[in-house]
């Protein structure tokens, strides 16, 4: 028998070999046996009771149909209540699809159907979380959710929506940070009731954009939001030293039904009925703000705001300007059709400048040390063109009218 350094060579070989093919058994009995649904079930069950001991939480998982081989899980019934018996998750159905764990949890896809999540009674559980959150680095390519439900509830709050597909793409993050694409959203918003005030159903909303959450800094942008009658894109940024934004939001009108009972007068809610263009940009740094080329149109050209800008430090206005311009003619109509017409003496002056002007403009600048308010009309058919002004530089106030307009 040959030796090796003193040593038979058969007896480690075969110690190898039989060590090898052992494992190899074991994994293909582990595999065989992970195949059958029922020892499925039981694995995840165990798994399920461990993962909510660590957090406090009470799993609940039905059927379990997984595909090791392939990276493919698909679960029935997911329930999830906190230490107090609170529902938290209820699903019907998730699918994941190719996994990966070494230096980060990576996930292909994620699919998750009928179901509902208590959003209040989640950030209520999250509150006990340690600071700072998990250093555990996470992506997932693909989270599709359908027709999963979404509530708030607490005393002062009660509001639900259904999300009928959301598709969000490159969703991850680390510790206190998060982002993600939002490839496609839709669903429809419930009525919301705040402390004793019931809002009416939004209906079906719709959204799209990019968001990303840091512990400093955050940047949402909305390209699309669309919701009830209105339509919104916004892009906003924050950061320690300061926040900037731009917002746009057209409506359709019909609008009033949701603030009515708060309105001072019916001519808001009349005004909110109309369709409306707004678009604004905003900078906020330390207490000092300001809101730049604000652009406004109400009803279509029935008024609008040009060129406008306000400026304040904390809760003050310290500075605004802008163009405010109005078909007075129009206008006049548009009042009297609302219950408010204007008095009859002012109804012939109206009439007599519609006819040489159909938009006349208010501009003005003010600051708390001085303002100035001019009024007239963009064009004037006949004539010299009437102007009306006032000054005030913080001493003495000073006005002139020229050229007004009289019946004719």
């Amino acid at each position: 028998m040959p030796y090796f350094h003193g040593v038979k060579w058969q007896r480690p070989v075969r110690w190898a070999i039989g060590s090898v093919l052992g494992v190899v058994l074991l994994l293909a009995t582990a595999g065989a046996l992970l195949h059958i649904p029922v020892v499925q079930s039981r694995v995840a069950a165990y798994l399920a009771d461990s993962a909510g001991a660590a957090w406090g939480l009470d799993v609940q998982i039905g059927a379990t149909r997984l595909a090791w081989w392939r990276a493919e899980l698909d679960v029935e019934e997911v329930h999830v209540k906190s230490a107090q018996g609170v529902q938290l998750l209820d699903l019907k159905h998730a699918s994941l699809r190719g996994w990966h764990f070494g230096n980060r949890m990576y996930f292909s896809r994620i699919h998750i159907a009928h179901g509902e999540v208590n959003a209040a009674a989640w950030a209520a559980w999250s509150e006990g979380l340690p600071a700072g959150g998990s250093s555990t680095v996470w992506h997932i390519d693909h989270l599709d959710l359908q027709q999963v439900r979404v509530v708030w509830e607490t005393d002062t709050l009660e509001a639900a929506t259904l999300l009928h597909a959301v598709q969000i793409a490159d969703l991850g993050g680390t510790g206190d940070s998060l982002y993600a694409t939002v490839t496609a959203a839709s669903g429809s918003l419930a009525p919301v009731r705040f402390a004793r005030t019931h809002l009416p159903a939004a209906g079906p909303w719709n959204l799209k954009g990019t968001f990303q959450l840091g512990k400093e800094s955050a940047h949402v942008v909305l390209d699309t939001l669309t919701i009830d009658r209105m339509a919104c894109a916004a892009d906003v940024q924050a950061r320690s030293t300061g926040t900037s934004c731009t917002v746009a939001c057209r409506s359709s009108g019909g609008l009033a039904r949701w603030v009515r009972p708060w309105l001072p007068h019916a001519l808001a809610g009349a005004a909110l009925d109309e369709p409306f263009a707004l678009q604004a940009s905003a900078l906020l740094a330390d207490e000092r703000w300001e809101v730049q080329d604000i652009a406004f149109d109400l009803g279509d050209g029935l008024l609008s705001l040009a060129n406008a800008e306000v400026r304040g430090i904390a809760s003050e206005v310290a500075a605004t300007k802008g163009t405010l311009r109005a078909a007075p003619y129009t206008l006049s109509n548009w009042l009297a059709a609302n219950g408010s017409p204007l008095p009859d003496n002012a109804a012939p002056w109206m009439r007599s400048a519609a006819r040489h002007s159909s938009v006349w403009s208010l501009s003005g600048t003010w600051n708390s040390a001085a303002y100035e308010v001019t009024l007239g009309p963009e064009e004037w058919k006949g004539g010299p063109a009437p102007r009306a002004s006032v000054a005030w530089n913080g001493a003495a106030c000073s006005w002139r009218c020229e050229n007004l307009p009289v019946q004719d």
